[in-house]
């Protein structure tokens, strides 16, 4: 993140139109969580589908309304979680949290990409830590089987995961 941006970089500024990343299958996710609603290969959850991408890739290109997954309740952390570790991500992953107002760690005002402010939170031990006021988005960490939110700084490269209501 550049100082004086005013946007954290969440969605691909190289990605085209053609991109096209499909997520992985996870059948071993049991019978009650797929449905035929969500696209296929995406998890169905609570009236929501998720999708894992292990590369930067425009969330609202593969579904209108999609955006950088919410992550409102400790039970669709752990359900998320779980699809990621089986999509076989292999580094930490984004969520949809960030600064937009990029101010100080003194004055970090959370809120989802959709723009609600955020009521549950799993952050990791000593987070958020806003390393030289730099960390303005959130990923989960890969090291906490994907259960643990981060700050980070905005333009690291990790996979996403996406997320849209019925």
């Amino acid at each position: 993140m550049t100082a004086g941006s005013s946007a954290p970089i969440l969605f691909s500024e190289t990605a085209s139109h053609h991109t096209v990343l499909f997520p992985l299958p996870i059948p071993s996710l049991g019978s009650g969580i797929g449905a035929t609603s969500c696209p296929p290969e995406w998890l169905f959850y609570q009236g929501h589908c998720y999708a894992f991408f292990p590369e930067e890739v425009q969330c609202q290109y593969h579904r209108k309304g999609a955006h950088l997954a919410s992550i409102i309740t400790k039970a669709e952390g752990n359900t998320v979680a779980r699809y990621i570790t089986e999509s076989g991500a292999t580094g930490h992953v984004w969520i949809g949290l960030h600064d937009p107002r990029q101010v100080s760690a003194q004055s970090l005002r959370w809120t989802w990409t959709y723009g609600s402010l955020y009521r549950y939170s799993r952050w990791n031990v000593g987070e958020p830590y806003n390393l030289n006021d730099s960390e303005y988005c959130i990923e989960l960490l890969k090291g906490t089987g994907f259960k643990n939110w981060n700050d980070q700084v905005c333009n690291r490269k990790n996979g996403y995961v996406c997320k849209y209501g019925l």
